[in-house]
């Protein structure tokens, strides 16, 4: 019923009204009305000059309809006419083919000719008047005229000439931008609807319409004149470029579109897919190919293919219908107003047919494929939606009987689950307390490794862990790294005179004393062994390196060691190294130099700072 009606609205919109015509003031020239003489100029060009002084043997008598076929010619015609009320009204020659090459017109005057041209070749501005169809306006006053027409075109060669009034041409314009208007906005509406529910639903189907569409206005354009004069009204050259172009693309759009609306890729044999696939792929090709080549080959090409695809798309929906495949109403008219728009444009341009309601029809025809298609469409989108809602009632009553058993069996889960976090609360309380106390156990353990068991200063395996660690860093960062190395004066007399126990206590408070001094994270204090200890100072360089330890051996000097009432004061000797590790540094050079320089330090007399010969800066 929805179709019905959009099928009587386009009709009522499309179909021109009667009433904007007067058909005495239109008169057709055709052989059987009018005396139509031709001559051929081969391959030269001939002008009006010497065409009109031509013997009557040489012009030919035309019997048949001005149409001259595919093949690229040049041909003169000299037509008599007689115009009725000629003192009264302004008449036009008019040509309904705005897809003419060029024609020229030349119209005998008294002594001279006047002389028009026009084209789909030439420029609009050229053109007599600025219309879609041609009209070569006529001399008043003059009841019988003899006309020269210079035709020149290489594909659509047939001119549809008739004599009409100012009257006539103004009201076969109105009728004509009334239809065109409505298949254009037609058109227009389906692009946009399209390219939207494709951005919605992401159905391949809905992309092909809206360039199928968009294909289709810009050739309508072009076909019914419009494009030369409106659109690319200085570049004419476009209109033959484009027109085999376009009919291959709308061609290998509906090609797509049927195939998916009608699901041959499930339907189909698979030679018969194959076929089709092979097919689709020659309209891509020539649409490319076309542009390059001549018109008149570019529209035998066209029409081949148009002719080879549509028997073969008429073939696979025959074999659907024979193997009792569900073949839509709608998919096959549209197949059919599909052809019915490309052969009544073809018959009006080649000349086949002599009738002027043609251009009509064809918008009549594609005005339904198009609606016809978005019927489809829409039909196809009802009967999924449709069919996805009773899906989803059955699922929704399985999903209705499997919650209630999953209810059931959910309460019975939680109760277990219950039960069973409980159990993991208790064990996972058990876990932590056991790994504070394993890592309190490392952390003890770590520092029993590293730390001297006496002093509480790092010890010798971490001094010589660190020393390979601060050669790196110092060999990658290009920094000075500095070792202090001290050794407490005359240590033995302390343990000589005061007891190994008391010594204990003066080598502990030395190294506290140290490590009070040093204030920087990585600066460490080291219990080389004895009474020797090392300081290593990253990026220390060698002046900073001596201030550290001047300042130890003053502070080391004025502190007293007090232990069960006994005062005891020591010194220190300090040795310093400072380097820049690079690729040639041997492992214990910087020890070696500073233990060197703590060795001089002793042999000056103790208590004193020596740096190494040859440390850096």
């Amino acid at each position: 019923m929805l179709f019905m009606r959009a099928l009587l609205l386009l009709l009522t919109v499309l179909v021109p009204f009667e009433s904007f015509s007067k058909h005495d003031e239109r008169i057709k020239i055709d052989s059987h009305s009018h005396k139509i003489e031709y001559f051929s100029q081969d391959d030269r060009d001939y002008f009006i000059d010497y065409v009109a002084k031509l013997d009557d043997k040489e012009w030919h008598t035309t019997k048949s309809a001005l149409s001259f076929g595919l093949i690229p010619r040049h041909y003169w015609l000299r037509i008599t006419v007689d115009l009725p009320h000629a003192h009264h009204k302004q008449w036009f020659l008019e040509s309904a083919n705005p897809l003419i090459d060029a024609l020229e017109v030349y119209i005998e005057s008294d002594n001279d000719f006047i002389e028009y041209q026009a084209g789909d070749t030439l420029n609009a501005d050229v053109r007599p008047t600025p219309t879609r169809v041609f009209l070569y306006p006529l001399p008043q006053n003059r009841p019988a005229l003899t006309i020269y027409l210079k035709y020149t075109s290489s594909a659509a060669s047939a001119m549809h000439l008739s004599l009409v009034t100012v009257e006539e041409s103004l009201a076969n314009a109105a009728t004509d931008g009334y239809s065109f208007g409505i298949l254009t906005s037609l058109m227009l509406v389906m692009i946009l609807a399209s390219l939207a529910s494709y951005l919605v639903c992401k159905r391949p189907a809905l992309l092909y319409v809206c360039c199928y569409a968009l294909s289709w206005l810009l050739l309508t354009t072009i076909l019914e004149g419009y494009a030369s004069l409106v659109v690319w009204p200085n570049t004419p050259w476009l209109q033959n470029l484009l027109s085999p172009t376009l009919i291959i693309l709308c061609l290998w759009l509906i090609t797509l579109l049927i195939s998916d609306v009608l699901n041959f890729q499930e339907r189909l044999t698979r030679i018969q897919y194959k076929a089709l696939l092979l097919l689709s792929r020659a309209q891509i090709i020539g649409c490319v190919i076309l542009l390059v080549l001549p018109i008149f080959i570019s529209a035998l090409t066209a029409i081949t293919l148009l002719i080879s695809t549509l028997g073969y798309l008429v073939f696979l929906v025959a074999v659907q219908i024979k193997s009792k495949h569900s073949v839509s109403t709608l998919s096959l008219l549209t197949v059919v107003t599909f052809v019915l728009a490309i052969s009544s444009k073809l018959l009006f341009l080649s000349g086949s047919i002599q009738d002027a309601g043609l251009p009509q029809l064809f918008r009549v025809f594609l005005g339904l494929n198009m609606t016809l298609i978005a019927v489809t469409l829409i039909k196809q989108s009802l009967d999924s939606l449709h069919s996805k809602q009773q899906s989803l009632q059955e699922q929704l009553i399985e999903m209705t009987e499997s919650a209630t058993r999953e209810q059931s069996n959910l309460e019975q889960q939680q109760q277990e689950q219950q039960t069973l976090e409980a159990l993991v609360d208790e064990r996972t309380f058990e876990l932590n307390v056991t790994l504070r106390e394993l890592q309190e156990t490392n952390r003890r353990l770590e520092e029993q490794a590293t730390n001297d068991a006496l002093t509480g200063a790092k010890n010798r395996k971490f001094f010589d862990q660190r020393v390979v660690a601060e050669y790196r860093l110092s060999r990658r960062q290009k920094t000075p790294l500095s070792l202090l190395m001290l050794d407490i004066d005359l240590f033995k007399n302390v343990n000589d005179n005061y007891g190994h126990l008391m010594g204990d206590k003066v080598l502990i408070a030395f190294a506290q004393k140290i490590m009070t001094i040093l204030r920087r994270p990585n600066d460490y204090v080291c219990r080389y062994g004895g009474e020797e200890f090392a300081v290593l100072l990253s990026n220390t360089d060698h002046k900073g390196a001596l201030k550290v330890a001047e300042l130890i051996r003053s502070k080391i000097e004025s502190h007293t060691v007090v232990c069960d009432g006994v005062e005891i004061n020591v010194t220190v000797s300090v040795g310093v190294s400072t380097m820049i590790i690079d690729d040639d540094t041997a492992p214990s050079e910087l020890f070696v130099e500073a233990d060197k320089a703590l060795y001089e330090a002793k042999e000056h007399g103790r208590n004193q700072v020596c740096s190494a010969t040859g440390a850096q800066d």
